[in-house]
Protein backbone atom coordinates (compact mmCIF):
# COMPACT_ATOMS: atom_id res chain seq x y z
CA UNK A 1 0.00 0.00 0.00
CA UNK A 2 1.05 3.28 -0.96
CA UNK A 3 0.32 6.45 0.74
CA UNK A 4 1.16 9.93 -0.82
CA UNK A 5 2.87 12.35 2.11
CA UNK A 6 3.56 16.11 1.93
CA UNK A 7 6.61 16.83 0.20
CA UNK A 8 7.65 18.46 4.13
CA UNK A 9 6.39 15.60 6.22
CA UNK A 10 8.24 13.51 4.06
CA UNK A 11 11.25 14.94 4.57
CA UNK A 12 10.53 15.08 8.10
CA UNK A 13 11.05 11.23 8.12
CA UNK A 14 14.11 11.11 5.64
CA UNK A 15 15.89 13.57 8.44
CA UNK A 16 14.72 11.49 11.21
CA UNK A 17 15.77 8.37 9.08
CA UNK A 18 19.32 9.36 8.58
CA UNK A 19 19.75 10.62 11.89
CA UNK A 20 19.45 6.66 12.84
CA UNK A 21 16.02 6.87 14.12
CA UNK A 22 12.56 5.30 13.02
CA UNK A 23 10.05 7.68 11.84
CA UNK A 24 6.11 6.91 10.83
CA UNK A 25 3.24 8.94 10.06
CA UNK A 26 0.71 8.19 12.27
CA UNK A 27 -3.11 8.09 13.46
CA UNK A 28 -5.60 9.99 11.64
CA UNK A 29 -3.68 10.67 8.94
CA UNK A 30 -2.86 7.23 8.10
CA UNK A 31 -6.56 6.30 8.03
CA UNK A 32 -8.40 8.99 6.09
CA UNK A 33 -5.35 8.25 3.47
CA UNK A 34 -6.49 5.02 3.49
CA UNK A 35 -10.25 5.97 2.77
CA UNK A 36 -9.44 8.78 0.62
CA UNK A 37 -10.29 10.96 3.07
CA UNK A 38 -7.85 14.63 3.00
CA UNK A 39 -5.79 14.29 6.48
CA UNK A 40 -5.98 18.02 7.75
CA UNK A 41 -3.01 16.75 9.96
CA UNK A 42 0.17 14.96 9.41
CA UNK A 43 1.38 13.30 12.84
CA UNK A 44 4.63 11.72 13.13
CA UNK A 45 5.72 8.81 15.57
CA UNK A 46 9.67 8.38 16.25
CA UNK A 47 11.98 6.57 18.22
CA UNK A 48 13.83 9.77 19.21
CA UNK A 49 13.55 11.04 22.26
CA UNK A 50 12.36 14.92 22.36
CA UNK A 51 15.71 15.99 22.64
CA UNK A 52 16.95 14.34 19.72
CA UNK A 53 14.23 15.93 17.75
CA UNK A 54 15.17 19.00 18.84
CA UNK A 55 19.13 18.36 17.82
CA UNK A 56 17.40 17.26 14.35
CA UNK A 57 15.52 20.33 13.50
CA UNK A 58 16.60 23.72 13.70
CA UNK A 59 13.24 25.40 14.31
CA UNK A 60 11.16 23.39 16.93
CA UNK A 61 8.95 24.39 19.86
CA UNK A 62 8.12 22.36 23.01
CA UNK A 63 4.23 21.54 22.18
CA UNK A 64 3.99 19.36 24.96
CA UNK A 65 7.59 18.25 25.92
CA UNK A 66 6.53 16.46 28.79
CA UNK A 67 4.59 13.53 26.54
CA UNK A 68 7.22 13.70 23.80
CA UNK A 69 5.25 16.09 21.78
CA UNK A 70 7.65 18.51 19.94
CA UNK A 71 6.36 20.71 16.96
CA UNK A 72 8.67 21.32 13.83
CA UNK A 73 7.94 24.75 11.84
CA UNK A 74 8.91 24.01 7.90
CA UNK A 75 7.93 26.60 5.15
CA UNK A 76 5.63 28.27 7.66
CA UNK A 77 4.22 24.82 8.58
CA UNK A 78 3.91 23.10 12.26
CA UNK A 79 4.10 19.82 12.20
CA UNK A 80 4.12 17.41 15.57
CA UNK A 81 6.69 14.59 15.96
CA UNK A 82 5.73 12.60 19.08
CA UNK A 83 8.37 9.91 20.99
CA UNK A 84 7.03 6.50 20.80
CA UNK A 85 5.56 5.84 24.75
CA UNK A 86 4.01 3.63 27.15
CA UNK A 87 1.32 5.20 28.85
CA UNK A 88 1.43 4.96 33.09
CA UNK A 89 -1.81 4.19 35.34
CA UNK A 90 -5.18 6.62 34.23
CA UNK A 91 -5.33 7.32 37.76
CA UNK A 92 -8.23 9.96 37.25
CA UNK A 93 -10.31 8.59 34.25
CA UNK A 94 -8.92 10.72 31.43
CA UNK A 95 -4.57 11.12 31.81
CA UNK A 96 -2.25 9.01 32.12
CA UNK A 97 -0.57 9.72 35.93
CA UNK A 98 3.51 8.91 33.68
CA UNK A 99 4.65 8.55 30.47
CA UNK A 100 7.30 6.54 29.62
CA UNK A 101 9.44 6.83 26.61
CA UNK A 102 10.29 4.09 24.29
CA UNK A 103 12.10 2.93 21.20
CA UNK A 104 9.30 0.48 20.24
CA UNK A 105 6.46 1.09 17.63
CA UNK A 106 4.11 -1.46 18.90
CA UNK A 107 4.03 -0.56 22.25
CA UNK A 108 3.12 3.09 21.46
CA UNK A 109 0.37 1.81 19.24
CA UNK A 110 -1.33 -0.26 21.38
CA UNK A 111 -1.71 2.25 23.45
CA UNK A 112 -4.12 3.88 21.10
CA UNK A 113 -7.43 4.26 21.48
CA UNK A 114 -9.38 2.67 18.08
CA UNK A 115 -7.70 0.02 15.70
CA UNK A 116 -8.30 2.70 13.08
CA UNK A 117 -6.32 5.11 14.33
CA UNK A 118 -3.50 2.56 15.75
CA UNK A 119 -1.66 2.42 12.01
CA UNK A 120 1.96 3.63 10.96
CA UNK A 121 3.38 4.25 7.79
CA UNK A 122 6.47 5.23 6.00
CA UNK A 123 7.40 5.03 2.56
CA UNK A 124 10.61 2.38 3.11
CA UNK A 125 8.24 -0.05 5.85
CA UNK A 126 5.18 0.39 4.16
CA UNK A 127 1.57 -0.17 6.45
CA UNK A 128 2.47 -0.79 10.01
CA UNK A 129 -0.80 -2.46 10.88
CA UNK A 130 -0.68 -4.30 14.17
CA UNK A 131 -4.09 -4.61 15.23
CA UNK A 132 -6.52 -4.70 12.10
CA UNK A 133 -6.92 -1.55 11.40
CA UNK A 134 -7.22 -2.27 7.49
CA UNK A 135 -9.86 -5.16 8.77
CA UNK A 136 -11.97 -2.58 10.60
CA UNK A 137 -11.92 -0.16 8.07
CA UNK A 138 -13.30 -2.48 4.89
CA UNK A 139 -15.70 -3.65 7.51
CA UNK A 140 -16.96 0.32 8.95
CA UNK A 141 -16.42 -0.90 12.47
CA UNK A 142 -15.57 1.15 14.97
CA UNK A 143 -13.27 -1.28 17.18
CA UNK A 144 -11.24 -0.87 20.38
CA UNK A 145 -7.32 -1.53 20.05
CA UNK A 146 -6.58 -4.77 22.81
CA UNK A 147 -10.05 -4.87 25.25
CA UNK A 148 -12.50 -2.33 25.46
CA UNK A 149 -13.13 -2.18 28.85
CA UNK A 150 -9.15 -1.40 29.68
CA UNK A 151 -9.40 1.45 27.23
CA UNK A 152 -12.14 3.08 28.03
CA UNK A 153 -11.22 2.81 32.04
CA UNK A 154 -8.24 4.67 30.99
CA UNK A 155 -10.12 7.32 29.35
CA UNK A 156 -13.70 7.77 29.41
CA UNK A 157 -13.60 10.45 26.54
CA UNK A 158 -12.58 7.71 24.75
CA UNK A 159 -16.50 6.61 24.44
CA UNK A 160 -17.61 9.53 22.82
CA UNK A 161 -14.52 9.28 20.31
CA UNK A 162 -16.22 6.21 19.34
CA UNK A 163 -19.69 7.88 18.56
CA UNK A 164 -18.08 10.37 17.02
CA UNK A 165 -15.81 8.29 14.89
CA UNK A 166 -19.06 6.61 13.82
CA UNK A 167 -20.81 9.21 13.09
CA UNK A 168 -18.19 10.96 10.90
CA UNK A 169 -17.11 7.77 9.06
CA UNK A 170 -20.77 5.86 8.79
CA UNK A 171 -19.03 3.46 10.73
CA UNK A 172 -20.85 0.58 13.42
CA UNK A 173 -19.35 0.34 16.61
CA UNK A 174 -18.23 -3.13 17.46
CA UNK A 175 -20.33 -5.33 19.71
CA UNK A 176 -18.09 -5.97 22.94
CA UNK A 177 -17.04 -2.30 22.19
CA UNK A 178 -20.40 -0.88 22.70
CA UNK A 179 -21.15 -3.32 25.63
CA UNK A 180 -18.04 -1.81 27.66
CA UNK A 181 -19.23 1.83 26.72
CA UNK A 182 -22.49 0.91 28.42
CA UNK A 183 -20.82 -0.50 31.74
CA UNK A 184 -18.70 2.21 32.07
CA UNK A 185 -21.09 5.32 30.73
CA UNK A 186 -20.83 6.28 34.16
CA UNK A 187 -17.22 7.48 34.10
CA UNK A 188 -17.78 10.17 31.60
CA UNK A 189 -18.60 12.19 34.83
CA UNK A 190 -14.60 12.61 35.04
CA UNK A 191 -14.50 14.44 31.53
CA UNK A 192 -14.69 17.81 31.11
CA UNK A 193 -17.61 19.42 29.92
CA UNK A 194 -15.31 21.04 27.43
CA UNK A 195 -14.41 17.89 26.17
CA UNK A 196 -17.35 16.37 25.99
CA UNK A 197 -18.95 19.16 23.91
CA UNK A 198 -16.19 19.09 21.48
CA UNK A 199 -16.96 14.96 20.71
CA UNK A 200 -21.11 16.04 20.72
CA UNK A 201 -20.50 18.70 18.58
CA UNK A 202 -18.91 16.65 15.75
CA UNK A 203 -21.47 14.17 16.44
CA UNK A 204 -24.01 16.31 15.90
CA UNK A 205 -22.52 18.38 12.91
CA UNK A 206 -21.59 15.27 11.03
CA UNK A 207 -23.25 14.00 8.13
CA UNK A 208 -24.49 11.24 10.09
CA UNK A 209 -26.00 13.43 13.21
CA UNK A 210 -28.73 10.82 13.81
CA UNK A 211 -25.73 8.33 15.69
CA UNK A 212 -26.26 10.66 18.39
CA UNK A 213 -29.22 7.80 19.62
CA UNK A 214 -25.78 5.46 20.27
CA UNK A 215 -25.19 8.31 23.24
CA UNK A 216 -28.96 7.20 24.63
CA UNK A 217 -28.73 3.52 23.31
CA UNK A 218 -25.51 3.39 25.29
CA UNK A 219 -26.70 5.25 28.42
CA UNK A 220 -24.08 7.93 28.01
CA UNK A 221 -26.98 11.05 27.67
CA UNK A 222 -27.19 10.04 31.69
CA UNK A 223 -23.82 11.87 32.38
CA UNK A 224 -23.35 14.40 29.50
CA UNK A 225 -24.74 17.48 31.78
CA UNK A 226 -27.56 17.82 34.73
CA UNK A 227 -30.00 18.33 32.01
CA UNK A 228 -28.96 17.04 28.99
CA UNK A 229 -31.63 14.31 29.39
CA UNK A 230 -34.41 16.51 28.73
CA UNK A 231 -33.60 16.33 24.96
CA UNK A 232 -35.64 12.99 25.05
CA UNK A 233 -34.27 9.72 23.23
CA UNK A 234 -36.57 10.15 20.06
CA UNK A 235 -34.96 13.59 19.00
CA UNK A 236 -32.43 11.91 17.15
CA UNK A 237 -34.84 11.40 14.52
CA UNK A 238 -34.80 14.59 13.12
CA UNK A 239 -31.18 14.10 13.14
CA UNK A 240 -31.92 12.69 9.35
CA UNK A 241 -32.51 15.64 8.23
CA UNK A 242 -28.93 17.13 9.13
CA UNK A 243 -26.44 15.98 6.33
CA UNK A 244 -23.24 17.67 7.98
CA UNK A 245 -23.44 21.66 8.41
CA UNK A 246 -20.51 22.11 10.48
CA UNK A 247 -20.24 25.92 9.34
CA UNK A 248 -23.82 25.78 11.03
CA UNK A 249 -23.43 24.10 14.07
CA UNK A 250 -25.95 25.94 15.63
CA UNK A 251 -28.58 25.18 13.20
CA UNK A 252 -27.50 21.56 14.10
CA UNK A 253 -28.01 22.24 17.84
CA UNK A 254 -31.27 23.93 17.47
CA UNK A 255 -32.57 21.16 15.53
CA UNK A 256 -31.31 18.61 18.50
CA UNK A 257 -33.36 20.23 20.95
CA UNK A 258 -36.41 22.03 19.57
CA UNK A 259 -38.25 20.05 21.45
CA UNK A 260 -37.25 21.32 24.71
CA UNK A 261 -38.08 24.53 26.62
CA UNK A 262 -35.65 27.34 25.17
CA UNK A 263 -34.45 27.89 28.94
CA UNK A 264 -33.96 23.79 29.46
CA UNK A 265 -31.64 24.51 25.87
CA UNK A 266 -30.21 27.28 27.73
CA UNK A 267 -29.18 25.51 30.95
CA UNK A 268 -27.29 22.66 29.00
CA UNK A 269 -25.46 24.85 26.63
CA UNK A 270 -24.12 26.71 29.83
CA UNK A 271 -23.21 23.51 31.17
CA UNK A 272 -21.62 22.20 28.34
CA UNK A 273 -19.46 25.72 28.51
CA UNK A 274 -20.18 26.11 24.55
CA UNK A 275 -18.81 29.24 23.10
CA UNK A 276 -20.83 32.59 23.07
CA UNK A 277 -22.08 32.66 19.75
CA UNK A 278 -23.31 29.30 19.67
CA UNK A 279 -24.89 30.08 22.95
CA UNK A 280 -26.63 33.14 21.72
CA UNK A 281 -27.85 31.56 18.55
CA UNK A 282 -28.98 28.50 19.74
CA UNK A 283 -30.95 30.09 22.86
CA UNK A 284 -32.65 32.51 19.79
CA UNK A 285 -33.54 30.01 17.64
CA UNK A 286 -35.30 27.26 20.13
CA UNK A 287 -37.50 30.09 21.73
CA UNK A 288 -38.72 30.87 18.20
CA UNK A 289 -38.64 27.47 16.64
CA UNK A 290 -41.78 25.80 17.74
CA UNK A 291 -43.70 29.05 17.16
CA UNK A 292 -45.55 29.88 13.75
CA UNK A 293 -43.77 32.67 11.56
CA UNK A 294 -45.95 35.92 10.72
CA UNK A 295 -46.47 36.29 7.45
CA UNK A 296 -47.30 39.68 7.19
CA UNK A 297 -44.69 42.28 7.06
CA UNK A 298 -45.78 44.05 10.38
CA UNK A 299 -45.34 40.97 12.42
CA UNK A 300 -42.22 40.19 10.14
CA UNK A 301 -40.34 43.31 11.10
CA UNK A 302 -41.48 43.23 14.45
CA UNK A 303 -39.78 39.83 15.01
CA UNK A 304 -37.27 40.86 13.04
CA UNK A 305 -36.49 43.46 15.44
CA UNK A 306 -35.92 40.79 18.16
CA UNK A 307 -33.92 37.99 16.29
CA UNK A 308 -32.62 40.67 13.03
CA UNK A 309 -31.98 38.27 9.82
CA UNK A 310 -30.16 35.99 9.90
CA UNK A 311 -31.53 34.57 12.82
CA UNK A 312 -34.98 34.78 10.75
CA UNK A 313 -33.73 33.16 8.14
CA UNK A 314 -32.21 30.53 10.12
CA UNK A 315 -35.92 29.75 11.21
CA UNK A 316 -36.79 29.31 7.35
CA UNK A 317 -34.22 27.18 6.99
CA UNK A 318 -34.80 24.99 10.18
CA UNK A 319 -38.45 24.85 9.29
CA UNK A 320 -37.87 24.03 5.80
CA UNK A 321 -35.69 20.73 7.06
CA UNK A 322 -38.50 19.72 9.19
CA UNK A 323 -41.75 20.48 6.93
CA UNK A 324 -43.31 17.20 8.30
CA UNK A 325 -42.66 18.24 11.43
CA UNK A 326 -43.47 21.93 11.73
CA UNK A 327 -46.88 23.39 10.91
CA UNK A 328 -46.06 25.71 8.02
CA UNK A 329 -45.83 24.90 4.19
CA UNK A 330 -43.27 25.37 1.85
CA UNK A 331 -45.86 27.65 0.04
CA UNK A 332 -46.11 29.72 3.53
CA UNK A 333 -42.55 30.01 4.15
CA UNK A 334 -41.90 30.68 0.65
CA UNK A 335 -44.36 33.67 0.58
CA UNK A 336 -42.76 34.68 4.20
CA UNK A 337 -39.21 34.32 2.96
CA UNK A 338 -40.47 36.98 -0.01
CA UNK A 339 -41.60 39.22 2.51
CA UNK A 340 -38.42 39.35 4.08
CA UNK A 341 -36.40 39.70 0.43
CA UNK A 342 -38.12 42.71 0.67
CA UNK A 343 -37.82 44.35 3.59
CA UNK A 344 -34.40 43.53 3.55
CA UNK A 345 -34.08 45.05 0.18
CA UNK A 346 -36.22 48.29 0.57
CA UNK A 347 -33.65 48.85 3.98
CA UNK A 348 -36.71 48.86 6.21
CA UNK A 349 -35.99 49.67 9.63
CA UNK A 350 -35.87 47.35 12.43
CA UNK A 351 -33.44 48.28 14.90
CA UNK A 352 -33.19 51.87 16.72
CA UNK A 353 -29.64 52.24 14.56
CA UNK A 354 -31.54 52.44 11.61
CA UNK A 355 -33.93 54.75 12.68
CA UNK A 356 -33.16 58.09 11.24
CA UNK A 357 -33.19 60.06 14.46
CA UNK A 358 -30.52 59.60 16.87
CA UNK A 359 -30.51 60.77 20.62
CA UNK A 360 -28.78 63.76 19.96
CA UNK A 361 -31.60 64.94 17.99
CA UNK A 362 -33.87 64.64 20.65
CA UNK A 363 -31.66 66.49 23.62
CA UNK A 364 -31.42 68.88 20.90
CA UNK A 365 -35.38 69.06 21.45
CA UNK A 366 -34.08 69.92 24.71
CA UNK A 367 -35.09 66.47 26.10
CA UNK A 368 -32.44 65.65 29.10
CA UNK A 369 -30.10 62.85 28.55
CA UNK A 370 -30.71 59.85 30.12
CA UNK A 371 -33.69 56.77 30.11
CA UNK A 372 -36.26 59.00 28.89
CA UNK A 373 -34.08 59.13 25.26
CA UNK A 374 -34.23 54.99 24.87
CA UNK A 375 -38.00 54.91 25.93
CA UNK A 376 -38.65 58.04 22.60
CA UNK A 377 -36.67 55.56 20.53
CA UNK A 378 -38.21 52.80 21.43
CA UNK A 379 -41.50 54.43 20.78
CA UNK A 380 -40.50 55.83 17.70
CA UNK A 381 -39.66 52.38 16.57
CA UNK A 382 -42.76 51.02 16.84
CA UNK A 383 -44.54 52.85 15.07
CA UNK A 384 -42.04 52.80 12.47
CA UNK A 385 -42.28 48.65 12.28
CA UNK A 386 -45.89 49.32 11.62
CA UNK A 387 -45.48 51.70 9.06
CA UNK A 388 -41.82 52.24 7.01
CA UNK A 389 -42.72 55.06 5.77
CA UNK A 390 -42.53 57.58 9.15
CA UNK A 391 -38.65 57.09 9.32
CA UNK A 392 -37.75 60.22 7.92
CA UNK A 393 -36.28 62.89 10.74
CA UNK A 394 -38.51 65.01 10.07
CA UNK A 395 -41.64 63.44 10.42
CA UNK A 396 -40.16 61.57 13.26
CA UNK A 397 -39.18 64.65 15.45
CA UNK A 398 -42.53 66.06 14.88
CA UNK A 399 -44.09 62.75 16.14
CA UNK A 400 -42.24 63.41 19.54
CA UNK A 401 -44.07 65.06 22.36
CA UNK A 402 -40.82 66.59 23.72
CA UNK A 403 -42.92 68.83 25.55
CA UNK A 404 -44.25 66.61 27.81
CA UNK A 405 -40.49 64.35 28.40
CA UNK A 406 -38.94 68.00 29.44
CA UNK A 407 -39.72 67.44 33.16
CA UNK A 408 -37.67 63.75 33.34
Amino acid sequence: MYIDIPEDVENIIKELENAGYEAYIVGGCVRDSIMGINPKDWDITTSALPQDIKRVFKRTIDTGIKHGTVSVLINKSTYEITTYRIDGEYGDGRHPNSVEFSTSLEEDLKRRDFTINAMAYSHKDGLIDLFGGIKDIKAKRINCVGKAFERFDEDALRMLRAVRFAAVLGFSIEENTFAAIGTLADKLKLVSKERVFIELDKTVCSKNAYYIKEVYNSGLYKYISQNFNAVKENSYLDMLYIKGIESKRHIAWTVFMKDIDASLAKAILKELKVDRDTFTKVFILTSYVKVKLPDNEISIRKLLSKIGFERFRDLIYIKRLLLERLEESEEVLKAIEEKLDYIQMQGQAISIAMLDIKGDDLMKLGIKKGPVIGKILDELLLSVLERPELNSKEVLLNMVKWEDCAEN
